[in-house]
């Protein structure tokens, strides 16, 4: 098994989440327990991370929001500014900032979900990976319904 985040010393992980932008240090908060209870969890980090977040944006001509960020807790940062701050996030995650095949979030690469975009944003989320997962979803219902699913309901029936 390669080694994870979690197999470094927890004292490192402020470490390195300090230099994460604060989508990213969010998103990995919530993907175990030990980030939940760690990152962002000191007031002051968390402030900091949100905003340096906000004005490296602002420099680099993104969307900021418009009106007042609440910088208090994660929940009430997110929900700010009439819902602004969420749907920023949400376009970022979605590489809707990114323009002309250069990423926005990993600065000047060329940008993967620019290219799944092809037509506009509204059609991001059909990526290839996430057809496959279809394709493989249905697939396996059809698989089941075939073999266990209407076997079993034919032999429940004629009995």
């Amino acid at each position: 098994m390669p080694p994870s985040l979690l197999s470094i010393p927890p004292e490192l992980h402020p470490l390195i989440t300090t230099h994460l932008p604060y989508p990213d240090a969010l998103a990995l908060k919530h993907t175990h327990p030990t980030f939940y209870y760690t990152i962002l969890s000191n007031y002051n980090a968390s402030v900091r991370l949100k905003v340096a977040w906000l004005v490296d944006r602002k420099e680099r001509n993104l969307p900021c929001p418009q009106k007042n960020c609440i910088l208090k807790t994660d929940a009430a940062f997110c929900g700010s500014s009439n819902g602004e701050v969420r749907k920023i996030m949400e376009e970022r995650r979605d590489h809707r900032d990114c323009k002309g095949g250069e990423c926005e979030i990993l600065r000047g690469r060329q940008c993967e979900g620019s290219k799944a975009r092809k037509g506009g944003a509204e059609g991001l989320w059909l990526t290839d990976s996430r057809i496959a997962m279809i394709v493989l979803a249905i697939s396996g219902l059809l698989w089941w319904l075939a073999n266990d699913g209407i076997l079993r309901y034919s032999i429940n029936n004629t009995s």
